[in-house]
């Protein structure tokens, strides 16, 4: 995990007044997006240097001048000397270029958190620049009450979790996240990044800060009451894994909810009851000429079959909130591709799918 910015150093000291704020990079565009419109394209924004990048595409559609840009970069600069100040308990003005890096994504993280609450690109450009202050200080808020969420939800993840043997998973919830919690200071290092032990059957599009954690656990405590409304443990599905895998007790490289519901898909499929996850040899050769049967660019009727299989097991795993059914149709819409891919790749398929130890070994 990477730690909290270290103590200055005397003889690798910078001046924050000459350090400059991080460069925007321009998104890739066509030169007939280049024109300047009367509104702002969000898609055009960096979401991972968003307040640079609002200030800039701002001036560029003529919705802030050259004098606001520079009023709102002097703020960011005036901002980034008080937090060094207070890095170093008033003593010093200079720190180590890292440190001072670590600084300036820290503000930047808090303003970013604060202007993407904003409706629209222009509402957030607006307060930018009309009250910068105000915009960092409701950030700070922003990332400070997340962070106590972030504890909240580490709790209720705990408490909800499966019995499971996942060394990873155990390790992510009992040291991992409470330690980064433990260094996560918001004035200093907002934007410390936290990559996941355990990754999600949604993986996140960022890692940065506690706001990423917290969607982290908010969908973690989703992947356990899923795993809860499972047909069968979910220690059951990692014992026959580790078996088919060879792998060593504790070792599971694999999501337990996506592991879960692979399973359940694979049998919806091919029709059969849910009270068994696992399929035997037919019902594998069986899946995998189903699935070859079903070509991707397919415009018959297989893709609403999928998606009426895909209904039925919401209604097996009896999942009566609208979130957990949306996050398992998102997640079939992965897996039914990854499935069908593997098919068509001679054995690959058996690398997903669960199949009967005796089976297997009759093979």
């Amino acid at each position: 995990m990477p730690q909290n910015p270290s103590r200055p150093q005397p003889d690798s000291a910078t001046d924050p007044a000459a350090r400059q704020l991080p460069k925007v990079q321009e998104p890739a565009s066509s030169p007939q997006n280049r024109v300047a419109s009367p509104g702002l394209d969000p898609a055009r924004l960096d979401a991972q240097n968003y307040t640079l990048s609002l200030l800039q595409q701002g001036v560029a559609a003529g919705l802030a001048t050259a004098q606001q840009e520079q009023a709102v970069q002097l703020f960011l600069v005036g901002q980034l000397g008080e937090r060094i100040s207070d890095y170093t308990n008033g003593k010093s003005s200079s720190v180590p270029e890292e440190t001072a890096a670590a600084l300036s994504e820290a503000l930047l993280y808090c303003t970013d958190a604060c202007l993407k609450h904003f409706s629209t690109p222009e509402q957030a450009l607006a307060a930018l620049c009309q009250q910068p202050q105000a915009v960092y200080r409701k950030g700070v808020r922003l990332v400070e009450q997340a962070v106590l969420h972030c504890k909240q939800l580490l709790q209720q993840a705990v408490q909800t979790a499966p019995a499971t043997g996942h060394d990873a998973y155990h390790s992510c919830l009992q040291k991992q996240i409470p330690a980064y919690l433990h260094d996560y200071k918001t004035l200093f290092c907002a934007a410390l990044p936290f990559v996941p032990e355990y990754p999600l059957a949604a993986p996140l599009n960022n890692n940065r800060g506690a706001l990423a954690l917290q969607t982290y656990l908010r969908r973690l405590c989703l992947e356990n009451e899923i795993c809860a409304a499972f047909p069968v443990a979910v220690e059951s599905l990692e014992q026959a894994w580790r078996r088919q895998n060879h792998a060593a007790a504790g070792w599971v490289d694999e999501n337990l909810c996506a592991l879960g519901y692979r399973q359940l898909l694979c049998r919806g499929l091919l029709g059969l009851p849910a009270e068994d996850l696992l399929l035997n040899e037919p019902q594998y050769q069986a899946l995998k000429n189903r699935l070859l049967r079903a070509e991707p660019g397919d415009a018959s009727d297989a893709s609403g079959r999928e998606k009426q299989v895909v209904e039925h097991t919401l209604t097996l795993l009896h999942l009566e909130q609208e979130l957990p059914q949306k996050y398992l149709r998102a997640l079939a819409r992965r897996l039914v591709p990854l499935l069908r891919r593997a098919a068509g790749a001679g054995e690959e398929l058996r690398t997903l799918v669960l199949v009967r130890r005796e089976d297997t070994s009759q093979k």
